[in-house]
């Protein structure tokens, strides 16, 4: 890959399980309230880097609410 934006979509790049199941992990690291398996299937619901950093931002302003 040359080039990412926030809109490219990480399964049309390749993405698979394997590599949604290292990135949720390492996601996971970061923000430790979050599980990895939340994290696990945002990937799978919002693909792009942007929707993804949407869906978490979400998800940790629910959590300290």
């Amino acid at each position: 890959v040359d080039s990412l934006s926030m809109d490219d979509d990480f399964f049309s790049l390749g993405g698979d399980s394997l590599i949604a199941t290292l990135i949720a992990n390492d996601l996971h690291l970061i923000y430790e309230k979050l599980s990895p398996l939340t994290l696990f299937t945002s990937i799978f619901e919002r693909p792009t880097i942007q929707e993804l950093s949407n869906s978490i931002v979400e998800e940790l302003n629910s959590e300290g609410s």
